[in-house]
């Protein structure tokens, strides 16, 4: 707190226009006013306070207005200014927003701090610059002796790179063997963006530019000892000494990291001639009204999202709406209502069913889409696709330079009046497009996109259509298949309008594209192929090609004798016998084969499909088991038995969960598990009935008709006193578990699953064995999601057993001052990992957090990771007391003063080295843990009864 008395007779008036944030560079003084027009008399006082911690170093007020001398990314937050006044103090509120220093050099270099004797011999170095210069130093750093001061220095060892005149990246270095030179092989790109990586350890020098294929030299001679001397400073942009002005760099740094740690370049000594880069000001990069920061980063900006978007560039929109999570998806907010679209391989009303991709890929939806991360240029595309037979125009495929519409150059490929189109836009050009001929409604469609040369040439059906002349083009964006991304704005010559239809393959610069490594993707179901009207008379099913001829009449049998010949339908929902035979079929062995159908053909129609129906359950538990119950008939024709097929989400083996007649069924009944999460039910290929629950249900609960009430599928249901039974259709019914229940029967009480809310004096203890650490060779990972309001509280502790007293190696998570912190002691040194941003905001955070060795690495939510490393040389972690989850016993002892207060929110989704953790069944001990509801969900059981 910093207070400011007026002399006597002294008046002064301040005035700010708004509340605005008032923005700084790192290094810049800043002058901070009172907000508003006031006027002061004397012997009056004006007292300034940061909202959380102590004002900057060396502040002071004079005449009511703060100045910090040289302000610091720390320095950022809220100052309140108060003024003493006789009556009523006036408060008002400044925001100081600190921007990273991103530094035009102009041949004077800028100076680092020295390396460390370990860094300077294991080095490690990544730049970003975009310079018009072929030419110049880009850093310098040295060592030389320290013995006789009176002779002169000798370099022990020395790290430099340069532009050479050929635009490649030259590095010159000596590290005790002699000068030797590395270069990359390709030249930088003038005017853009490139980022050089070099490391030179003890085995090997390493070389790369712009993520291409790095120029790898092994050490031929094993490298010397560390001889006695001083580190100099690292000179970036040119040398100490320069030795010509053609040495000399000219261009942006926005970025420096040495041994991966980001250096901020505002913290160096900055000679007159440099100049401040500031590319917010050039541009909306931003989108969506995003906020814009100067950054030390690879493109020299970042951008500051509002809560509805995510994103580099604040371009996807975010997975929460209307106060509903939808998970890994995207939240449509659809004014009064909203929607989930969700990411390949997961469904449900809030995407929290986890299934398999399936292939080939259905878009159905005017959401679906899939974004394919962007490569370093783009070179070709392949696809092989059918579309629907309409003549509605579709994208299937797009990229651009940048995002939002706005955009000067965009690759698209389109469907329009049944033919395929490519459209191309640079710079100071007219659009240029090539079209195909009219293709068939619903044909078969495999298109392709090649750069060959300075031209783009497109062949449609292996027919080379025509080509357009272009350069290389480089994708700023993810390429785009089948659709865009909803919010994602894109220029108005390319279609919006998704894909609708099948899509066998993708292959992008001649590589198959990985569905499991995706940017993101949205609403691709499974594809029904038996839509579409072959020519051939051929569809495939499941990868397998069946020919679509009448299925000619079986003969079907139930018991070894010799029966009366039955024939098929075509409809495969009804099997029935002929007029001919009236005796039922006799059986002479146990009643033991009940599980097989009693009546069977050796030919099921092959176009038969199944519906799939999703219920939702946000837990993704071990294999269930799939159990057919069988169910007294009183008909007195031939029947199948009338079963129940229950696809839990959790392991039925509680024996106390179900009840001695129900036990003795499953036992009998019970199938081996299938090798897959059961996340779906399926509708029997037999029951003649296409329902769509969304369409016709509300809440999930679906309405019996007037025809299915006589044969209600709910009468003696097995829900239980604890669930309630909801008909789906005549042959399925779901037991939807009242909330902290489960099981088959709803009898089994699980108030906490993966989900728990601690209030600051509660724990979850589970064992070491949970979290073993046997070798530093291997990533340790842990992960899961909160949220808080608070700004202090341990999340997870793991350090020594109670009895030992001294404190040790250790591994935590916690929240210190509202930043997430992730630490370890090895036992040389601990790592501290801080986050930027603030976490304790009352909103959701998934958090990953892996170690492996010293190394260690943070990611909070969609935002960059943050490295860190601990020092000294142990490796290995050596803790053997239990893992604390939430809070800790006698924290501050527990703790060794690291941390003083327990978790108060909610944890969910804990997750140690890939396995996900019932919190409850997991647990040795614990202390008031209650439920998080807002993370709970029902469980929901289907049943299935097959009446013939």
């Amino acid at each position: 707190m910093l207070v400011s008395l007026f002399a006597d007779e002294e008046v002064v008036t301040f005035t700010v226009a708004d509340s605005l944030p008032v923005v700084y560079t790192v290094g810049d003084p800043a002058y901070l006013s009172c907000v508003g027009k006031t006027e002061t008399k004397p012997n009056q006082t004006v007292i300034w306070t940061k909202d959380e911690g102590d004002l900057p170093t060396g502040s002071r007020v004079d005449k009511g207005v703060l100045m910090l001398p040289s302000v610091h990314r720390n320095d950022e937050g809220s100052y309140t200014c108060e003024i003493v006044k006789e009556v009523d103090p006036v408060f008002s509120t400044v925001d100081l927003q600190v921007d990273d220093y991103v530094p035009i050099i102009n041949g004077d270099p800028i100076e680092l701090p020295p390396l460390t004797d370990e860094e300077i011999v294991n080095f490690d170095i990544e730049i970003t610059l975009n310079s018009s210069d072929s030419k110049g130093i880009l850093f310098e750093t040295k060592r030389i002796n320290s013995g006789d001061f009176l002779a002169q220095p000798v370099d022990t060892i020395h790290h430099e790179a340069k532009i050479s005149d050929h635009g490649t990246i030259v590095y010159e270095f000596d590290v005790g063997n002699g000068r030797q030179i590395v270069e990359t092989t390709n030249p930088i790109n003038p005017n853009e963006w490139n980022v050089v990586k070099i490391k030179n350890d003890k085995n090997q020098v390493t070389i790369q530019l712009n993520g291409e294929t790095a120029t790898i030299r092994q050490h031929s001679n094993p490298l010397p000892s560390l001889s006695l001397g001083v580190n100099r400073p690292v000179f970036i942009g040119g040398r100490h000494e320069p030795t010509s002005e053609a040495d000399d760099f000219n261009g942006i740094i926005a970025q420096v990291l040495l041994s991966g740690q980001n250096v901020g370049l505002g913290e160096a000594r900055i000679p007159p001639s440099v100049v401040k880069y500031n590319a917010c000001a050039s541009r909306n990069l931003c989108l969506n009204g995003a906020k814009c920061r100067n950054t030390n980063n690879h493109q020299g900006f970042s951008c500051e999202c509002s809560s509805k978007f995510h994103g580099e560039y604040c371009q996807w929109r975010s997975n929460s709406c209307h106060e509903e999570n939808c998970n890994t998806g995207i939240c449509l907010d659809n004014e009064e209502s909203w929607q989930c679209v969700c990411p390949l391989g997961t469904s449900g009303l809030r995407c929290e069913e986890k299934i398999d991709i399936p292939q080939p890929l259905g878009f159905t939806s005017d959401t679906s889409f899939l974004a394919v991360r962007k490569p370093v240029k783009f070179e070709s595309i392949k696809m092989k696709l059918r579309p629907t037979a309409d003549s509605d125009e579709h994208i299937l495929m797009y990229f651009a330079s940048e995002y939002g519409a706005s955009t000067k150059q965009y690759a698209s490929l389109s469907l329009i009046d049944q033919q395929v189109v490519l459209t191309v836009n640079k710079p100071n050009m007219e659009v240029q497009k090539v079209k195909s001929e009219p293709l068939g409604a619903g044909e078969l469609i495999d298109v392709a996109v090649r750069q060959t040369g300075s031209a783009l040439v497109m062949t449609v059906n292996g027919n080379q259509v025509s080509e357009i002349q272009t350069d290389t083009l480089k994708p700023g964006t993810e390429i785009f298949i089948g659709g865009i991304p909803p919010g994602l704005s894109s220029p108005d010559d390319v279609v919006e309008q998704s894909f609708q239809g099948c899509v066998y393959e993708i292959f992008i610069n001649s590589q198959d594209v990985d569905l499991q490594n995706l940017s993101s993707s949205g609403d691709i179901s499974s594809c029904e192929e038996s839509n579409f009207d072959d020519d051939d008379g051929v569809v495939v099913v499941d990868e397998v090609t069946v020919a679509t001829e009448e299925p000619e009449e079986e003969t079907t049998t139930t018991t070894e004798e010799p029966e009366p010949e039955t024939t098929t339908t075509e409809e495969p929902t009804t099997e029935e016998p002929t007029e001919e035979p009236t005796e039922e079929p006799t059986t002479t062995e146990e009643p033991t084969t009940t599980t097989e159908e009693p009546t069977t053909t050796t030919t099921e129609p092959p176009t038969t499909t199944e519906e799939v129906y999703h219920f939702y359950e946000t837990s993704r538990d071990s294999d269930p088991l799939e159990i057919e119950i069988p169910v007294e008939t009183t008909t007195t024709t031939t029947e199948e038995p009338e079963t129940a097929r229950i696809l839990p989400t959790d392991s039925v083996e509680e024996g106390n969960d179900v009840s001695d007649e129900e036990d003795e069924i499953a036992h009998v009944s019970t199938v081996a598990p299938d090798t897959d999460d059961y996340s779906e039910g399926t509708l029997p290929p037999d029951s003649g009935e296409e329902v769509e629950v969304e369409d016709s249900c509300v809440d999930g609960v679906c309405p019996m008709t007037t025809t299915d009430a006589p044969n209600n599928i709910c009468i003696n249901s097995t829900c239980g006193m604890n669930g309630q039974c909801v008909p789906r259709n005549k042959t399925h019914y779901t037991c939807e578990c009242k909330l902290y229940y489960d099981g088959p029967t709803c009898s089994l009480f699980k108030p906490i699953e993966h989900a728990a809310r601690f209030d600051g004096d509660a724990f979850i203890e589970l064992s070491s064995d949970e979290f073993p650490h046997l070798t530093s060779e291997k990533d340790e990972i842990v992960a899961f999601k909160f949220k808080t309001e608070q700004p202090n509280g341990v999340l997870l502790w793991q350090g020594q057993r109670p009895t030992v007293t001294q404190m040790e190696d250790y591994i935590s998570v916690g929240i210190v001052n509202g930043h997430l912190h992730f630490s370890y002691e090895l036992g040389g040194g601990a790592a501290h990992l801080i986050s930027e941003d603030r976490v304790d905001d009352g909103k959701e955070h998934s958090v990953r957090f892996e170690r492996k060795g010293r190394e260690g690495q943070m990611k909070i939510d969609n935002y960059r990771e943050i490295n860190g490393r601990s020092t000294g040389i142990l490796a290995m972690l050596n803790v053997d007391g239990n893992i604390f989850v939430g809070g800790v016993p006698e924290i501050s002892k527990a703790t060794g003063g690291l941390f003083s207060n327990n978790f108060v929110g909610c944890i969910a989704d804990v997750e140690l080295n890939g396995v996900k953790l019932d919190l409850m069944a997991t647990a040795i001990d614990g202390k008031n843990v209650k439920p998080c509801d807002e993370w709970m969900h029902r469980k929901r059981w289907l049943y299935r009864r097959r009446m013939r």
